[in-house]
């Protein structure tokens, strides 16, 4: 079975980190893959680690649900607007089509 990738989204940045932990895209395409050993470090590290009630800078995504909720074709949008709504007719035929 292939380990699963996942990615790291920086609230920080509003942006996806980049391969090797280096620079950050807003691109999925362009986002660094990481075990998710690898992402869950980054995350825990990242500015000292979460704080009691305070929003995470770093937060690991596995890579299949990025897909769904962020394909590279979607307008970028800041963090504060990462809540959108998904067209429903879109996701029913990635699902259909396994396409994910």
């Amino acid at each position: 079975m292939t380990e699963k990738q996942y990615l790291v989204w920086s609230n920080e940045h509003s942006a996806w980190w980049g391969e090797d932990r280096c620079g950050y895209y807003t691109a999925l395409s362009s986002a660094g893959r990481y075990t998710r050993d690898e992402a869950l470090k980054i995350c825990v590290g990242a500015r000292g680690g979460r704080e009691f009630n305070d929003n995470p800078s770093e937060v690991p995504v596995l890579l299949a649900d990025a897909e769904i909720f962020w394909p590279d074709e979607t307008e970028q949008m800041r963090s504060d607007k990462w809540r959108r709504r998904r067209r429903e007719d879109e996701y029913e035929e990635r699902i259909r089509s396994g396409d994910f």
